[in-house]
């Protein structure tokens, strides 16, 4: 039996694991040729798989969180911070549909700057699309609802449909309290609602058809309330 040691390296970061996998040899009957050739296809196998496979969250450089490189079967666009003076609430990731990702990858995130924030704004608001937000700072239920659907209310005039998203939000977070480092937050948007989950758990959904629209507004139009959601966007998706 022969022991072979790889050494590999996640894609998203600079952690290097190393792995220990077990080889018998093949039987003296078989041409020696052979058993390299089996034994280079296997680790090459194995290589590629762990590499593909490496990367799997996307950092937020301002907070030092990490979102799914996915979610809720979406591709991430880009991450970014929420502020509110010097605090960083939340990092915020945008997810979105993969031809539109495949779009603004024909622009430059320089010289087709302004198309590409086009593009992105029409593309996200157009669904379906997610924004998932980790919180960084603890918030009361009452805040944190309350500030979420103002930026809501600007941008969309169905106010029983804000109304409903208000007290979903602040019923779910009164449950704990608080939403303390580490609580999630997802928004599913489409053209028919949006789906609110906190903590991976669903709190309902909303039927609307503008309320989708109005949350990529929030994150993406030119008075987002995350600037380095869009920047952040535009160049993971864009050629430079």
């Amino acid at each position: 039996m022969q022991q072979t040691t790889i050494a590999t390296g996640n894609g998203c970061n600079s952690d290097y694991r190393r792995k220990s996998f077990l080889f018998t040899e093949a039987s003296p009957s078989i041409h020696g040729k052979m058993k390299t050739s089996l034994l280079v296809t296997a680790v090459a196998t194995i290589v590629c798989s762990l590499l593909i496979g490496g990367c799997h969250a996307i950092k937020d450089k301002s907070t030092g969180i990490s979102l799914p490189d996915k979610a809720n079967g979406l591709p991430v666009f880009g991450v970014g911070v929420r502020t509110k003076g010097p605090i960083k609430v939340y990092s915020v990731g945008c997810y979105g549909p993969g031809n539109i990702k495949s779009k603004l990858g024909e622009l430059s995130a320089t010289k087709d700057k302004a198309k590409a924030l086009d593009l992105l704004l029409s593309g996200t608001k157009a669904g379906p699309v997610t924004f998932l937000l980790n919180f960084n700072f603890k918030v009361g239920a009452e805040k944190v609802a309350s500030s979420i659907t103002d930026s809501i209310s600007s941008r969309h005039s169905g106010s029983n449909d804000v109304a409903t998203l208000k007290q979903l939000l602040c019923d779910g977070v009164s449950k704990k309290g608080s939403t303390v480092k580490g609580t999630t937050m997802q928004f599913d948007c489409s053209k028919g609602g949006v789906k609110v989950s906190l903590d991976g758990k669903n709190l309902g959904y909303l039927s609307s058809s503008g309320l989708g629209a109005a949350f990529s507004g929030v994150y993406l139009d030119g008075k987002s309330v995350s600037p380095a959601l869009r920047e952040s966007c535009v160049v993971n998706c864009c050629q430079p």
